[in-house]
């Protein structure tokens, strides 16, 4: 949830820079949503990560969402051209349906690995309670649940 609020704000803040409201409400905006823009990819590594398997899996996974914050500086030149200076409207509203689409992607992607989700929520409160208790819970995610025909609950037994 806390990646869609990040992604929810840098739209707002897009949405100032499109409106172009003043200049200090855009240099505001403009520093907030790129403070923003640089946490969220962070926050997108250990959720792709969990998803996959083994060592490959995980160092594919890191490098994919490491390379979501260069897209911006790759594709920003070529939307944000001298011909819509001075304030770039059609530039900001080019990076707001961007944003709009990464939202859906997020959304999606959730719903695709939502058996891999409950599966962590869930063990993780079995490994609080055992630990708790002094014991240590082995079970972990599986891999597989999101593409399994109604994936596993995950296994909360398990304790050493």
């Amino acid at each position: 949830m806390l990646p869609l609020s990040f992604l929810v704000s840098i739209l707002a803040c897009y949405s100032v820079l499109y409106t172009f409201p003043n200049s200090g409400g855009v240099y505001a905006a403009t520093v907030i949503s790129n403070a923003i823009a640089s946490s969220w990819y962070p926050l997108m590594w250990p959720w792709r990560v969990q998803t996959t398997s083994r060592a490959t899996g995980s160092a594919f996974a890191i490098g994919f969402v490491n390379s979501y914050g260069q897209i911006g500086g790759a594709v920003g030149a070529q939307i944000f051209q001298s011909k819509y200076a001075p304030h770039y409207t059609v530039s900001f509203a080019i990076a707001m349906a961007v944003v709009g689409a990464c939202i859906l992607v997020t959304l999606l992607t959730w719903y695709v690995t939502r058996e891999t989700e409950s599966q962590t929520r869930k063990i993780k409160k079995v490994r609080v309670a055992a630990a708790k208790r002094g014991e240590t819970v082995l079970d972990d995610v599986d891999p597989n649940a999101d593409s399994k025909e109604g994936g596993r609950t995950g296994g909360t037994g398990g304790t050493v």
